[in-house]
């Protein structure tokens, strides 16, 4: 075997450097994705079950959950989060994501 030159060893080690750096960087920007993904859709989520409450509280009084009193309405909660959940997390993850990780990159995490 021929022994390797300055300029292969060099080189060898450059590409190894590259292939470590680039495969770091792609782990953190998959990690830094599934993160703003599970929190886009637990936010979704929290936003969902607070909706019905809210609206209702909005609507005026012939509708709010408020006149039967505040255990009514945190009764509304569970409801309200089957009922609208998977359309507000739809949402949260095909908005909430991008916009997460925008904010993320702005701040330089």
């Amino acid at each position: 075997m021929a022994a390797q030159s300055g300029v292969e060893r060099v080189t060898a080690m450059l590409l190894s450097f590259f292939h470590t750096a680039i495969a770091t960087i792609l782990m953190q920007t998959l990690v830094r994705t599934l993160l703003a993904l599970i929190s886009a859709v637990a936010l979704s989520v929290v936003v969902a079950g607070l909706f019905l409450p809210v609206a209702s509280v909005l609507q005026g009084a012939e509708f709010t959950c408020l006149s039967e009193g505040i255990t009514e309405c945190v009764s509304w909660i569970p409801m309200s989060a089957v009922l609208y959940g998977p359309l507000f997390a739809i949402v949260g993850a095909v908005v909430g994501t991008p916009l997460l990780l925008m904010l993320w990159a702005w701040r330089g995490w």
